[in-house]
């Protein structure tokens, strides 16, 4: 925890897995209706738009948490201060 990046980062993939598992919800009546011999597009009408901006949205997580990665800002937290002039 010395540097800022890792705090973020940490923070994105918390609640990116806590958004993900409430997820599911959607993820599993849309199973549910392709499990069904009878189903039809126009139960899934309103699904397929809400999964489609929210995988859009993960994606861009995705890309941000990979972005701090990479690049690595400047910046240190308190306690990455007292380290570095231990």
């Amino acid at each position: 925890m010395r540097h800022y990046w890792v705090m973020i980062k940490l923070a994105i993939t918390l609640l990116s897995t806590v958004l993900l598992l409430v997820h599911m919800g959607p993820i599993s009546e849309v199973a549910d209706a392709a499990a069904d011999p009878d189903w039809s597009t126009d139960a899934l009408r309103g699904l397929r738009s809400q999964l489609v901006f929210q995988s859009g949205a993960a994606l861009v997580v995705l890309l941000v948490a990979t972005a701090l990665s990479v690049y690595k800002p400047q910046g240190r937290t308190r306690f990455g201060w007292r380290k570095a002039l231990s």
